[in-house]
């Protein structure tokens, strides 16, 4: 059984783990940059593709809504297939907030759908 530091992220994981997944196996994990207006979000996207090439990681950019007219959110996606250590997921965090915010973005958390059988 996994104990997890009782935190945003800990919860987090402990609702992954709760959810069905098996925390000692690989899963995609999304970790999110706020990175608005446009020309931001490719310079954040272009700096992760520069400095994460090495790592594994997919980087995306996700644009605002189009059908909500209060969404002008840009933000960029750094997505890796890794087993969820919370040590590691803290480092991600804290290494992509390096990379976002001398360029005007800031790391917004992540996500995942996890490992259980009925998400693969």
């Amino acid at each position: 059984m996994f104990n997890y530091p009782d935190d945003f992220d800990g919860e987090m994981l402990g609702h992954i783990r709760d959810d069905g997944s098996d925390m000692d196996q690989p899963m995609v994990i999304d970790f999110a940059i706020d990175a608005h207006p446009e020309n931001i979000a490719e310079k954040v996207a272009a700096a992760c593709k520069t400095q994460l090439a090495t790592k594994g990681y997919q980087v995306e950019i996700i644009e605002p809504d189009p059908e909500d007219p209060e969404d002008d959110r840009w933000s960029v996606y750094c997505s890796i297939h890794m087993i969820p250590v919370y040590e590691e997921i803290v480092q991600i965090q804290q290494e992509l907030h390096a990379i976002a915010e001398p360029l005007g973005g800031a790391a917004d958390g992540w996500g995942t759908y996890g490992n259980a059988p009925e998400n693969n």
